[in-house]
């Protein structure tokens, strides 16, 4: 299935990413590249402030300093500096910020389109970032204004709309052609405003992260693409690394945006799965036509469920068009996943930033990330994660980490204390260790004493971290957009965490049970299947290499759940009859589990 989406911008106010061929060739009458400092003939305007240094635009060859500071501008130009205002750095709650970068008079009276082009990067916090053009220096308020990221939402980067949030540099297109085209002195301003009117998800006003501009260009023709597909918000496998004994279905989803001139025809998305063992999948959907300056979102009908053996998998997708796209580098996403040994993990290993909450909300805060664990026989006996302060200030003190059990939910408009019980903790102080180090603690069970949590099947749990105010979390930026991942406990809980991409390490690993049965894939056993695909029964012919004194035959639907199960004591083989003339019409799997191992084969129901 697919959603339509069209974006609320307006045709005379488009935005878009990248260089490249539009329908007509565009010349530059103003340019500005910052090089080597702030230009004598711009000027910097504090509004609302609190009058340090840091309280307006400065021009920077390092980037954002303050303690959440962003990655530095990669503009084209950024070896000669470029223009910065630091939210983060000047923090200024509650009065808030409002602060313009303002250029030269331009002279626009030859001009019939003006529009104007510059590079940025970009993170949201309760502000918003502003284009202002008018010719009164006396009077801001007179400006025509436009909004450069308009609906993006607390911690998300300005490429929300266009769908790459680590884009760096955005190349940003504004159609100023209403307000500057025949205007002799018209200037235009970059305007960070904070205050209580520009809440978008935070707590804080005043103090957001920081807006960095490069590259500034006025230009006498339309330069965006006639034909710019955007493939953006790719769903992910669960998890990054899952246990082999907890496969679970991948479902996949994306959006395609036409951020070109013209509408699209035959639009069609392909989701591509191939494992190192040999497994492969694909599918695809398409739309018929999609209009300019609106997206559509796949929801993809097929899913895949992996085989059930270590394995690495890629995932990607691929949007095609009947017109050749003339940016085609933003049209695949390439993505993996592993089938681990016993590792549950959401990230992807990668560090991006390290970050925790603006304030905590009372004497530590947590983070963490949600498990759900299909089948059962199973405990989680070791917890991974990392830590970051500054200058290692996190030496010598101390973090709790908790495995919390999901019970039921009988308010889903809330998540509180009540809605999860602890299960398992562990205590870690650290040493010597620098920030961004991996620490792997044992996993206590908080009735037994002992090492190892029980999991349950079907069962949902969080594993968190407990950090000091002074601590953050290591993540990395990966999107999540569709499920939940890493979740934040600061006098509340937040199950979106600070952002749908930021994915937090913290990682689980599990190993089964004491119950006779082994948790390694058997080799040399054999099982056949008849008839498959199955209507009313299946039978199971099964040959062991070597007796086992118990094996376990189950069959587990493709969310992982056990629907079925047979024992038998003492056995070198069986043929094993199930009745499934009540299952629903689908893909299932029979597993078996002795003292050596576990062996799974597909089947499929029909009727």
């Amino acid at each position: 299935m697919n959603i339509r989406i069209f974006t609320r911008l307006t045709l005379s106010l488009l935005l878009s990413l990248g260089f490249g061929a539009a329908a007509l060739a565009q010349n530059a009458f103003y340019t500005e590249d910052f090089g080597g400092g702030f230009p004598s003939d711009w000027s910097t305007v504090e509004v609302v402030g609190n009058g340090q240094p840091s309280s307006v635009w400065v021009y920077t060859t390092d980037g954002p300093q303050g303690g959440f500071a962003i990655a530095g501008l990669e503009s084209t130009t950024s070896a000669n500096g470029w223009m910065m205002f630091d939210s983060d750095l000047n923090c200024n709650h509650p009065e808030g910020q409002d602060a313009w970068l303002i250029s030269p008079a331009i002279d626009g009276s030859g001009q019939t389109d003006v529009w104007l082009q510059f590079e940025t990067f970009y993170e949201s916090y309760n502000d918003l970032p502003q284009v202002r053009v008018g010719t009164d220096l006396n009077n801001l308020d007179s400006w025509a204004v436009l909004e450069v990221f308009p609906g993006i939402g607390a911690n998300e980067f300005g490429g929300i709309l266009v769908g790459d949030e680590g884009l760096n540099p955005q190349v940003i297109n504004l159609n100023l052609t209403d307000f500057a085209a025949g205007v002799n002195g018209f200037h235009i301003a970059f305007q960070f405003l904070s205050n209580s009117g520009t809440a978008n998800g935070g707590n804080l006003t005043g103090c957001g992260y920081a807006w960095q501009v490069d590259d500034v260009r006025l230009l006498d023709a339309n330069p965006i693409l006639l034909h710019d597909l955007v493939l953006s918000r790719p769903r992910l496998a669960p998890n990054f690394a899952q246990p082999y004994t907890q496969v679970d279905t991948v479902r996949m989803a994306a959006r395609i945006d036409n951020i070109g001139q013209l509408d699209q025809t035959n639009v069609s998305i392909t989701a591509e799965i191939s494992g190192d063992n040999g497994d492969s999948f694909s599918t695809t959907e398409m739309t018929d036509i999609l209009e300019s300056d609106s997206s559509v979102l796949f929801l993809l009908d097929e899913t895949f469920v992996p085989s059930g053996t270590q394995a690495i998998y890629s995932l990607n997708y691929t949007v095609v068009a009947d017109s050749m796209d003339l940016r085609p580098s933003n049209n695949v996403i390439e993505t993996e996943f592993v089938i681990s040994e016993d590792l549950f993990q959401k990230d992807n290993g990668n560090f991006s930033f390290s970050t925790g909450p603006a304030e905590v909300d009372g004497e530590t805060w947590e983070v963490g990330n949600y498990y759900f664990v299909p089948n059962g026989g199973f405990e989680a006996y070791e917890a991974e994660f990392s830590i970051a302060s500054d200058n290692n200030a996190h030496q010598g003190q101390s973090v709790n980490v908790f495995l919390y059990e999901i019970n039921e939910d009988n308010d889903p408009a809330s998540f509180t204390d009540e809605d999860v019980d602890v299960l398992g903790f562990a205590t870690y102080t650290f040493a010597d260790e620098v920030s961004g180090d991996l620490i792997t603690v044992q996993l206590t069970d908080l009735i037994t004493g002992e090492e190892g949590v029980e999991l349950q099947a079907g069962g949902e749990y969080l594993l968190m971290i407990e950090y000091q105010p002074d601590m953050r979390g290591v993540f990395s930026d990966m999107p999540s957009d569709y499920d939940v991942a890493t979740v934040v406990k600061n006098g509340g809980w937040f199950l979106g965490g600070f952002t749908g991409d930021a994915i937090v390490w913290a990682r689980m690993r599990i190993r089964s049970v004491d119950t006779g049965l082994g948790n390694v894939q058997i080799a040399n056993a054999n099982i056949a299947l008849f008839p498959n695909p199955v209507t009313d029964y299946v039978t199971a012919n099964i040959e062991l290499e070597n007796a086992s004194k118990l094996m376990e035959v189950r069959i587990l639907n493709t969310n992982g759940q056990m629907v079925s199960t047979q024992t038998f004591d003492n056995t070198k083989g069986e043929n094993v009859r199930f009745d499934v003339r009540q299952f629903a019409t689908g893909t299932y799997f029979l597993q078996i589990r002795t003292d050596e191992g576990v062996k799974t084969e597909r089947f499929a129901v029909q009727r």
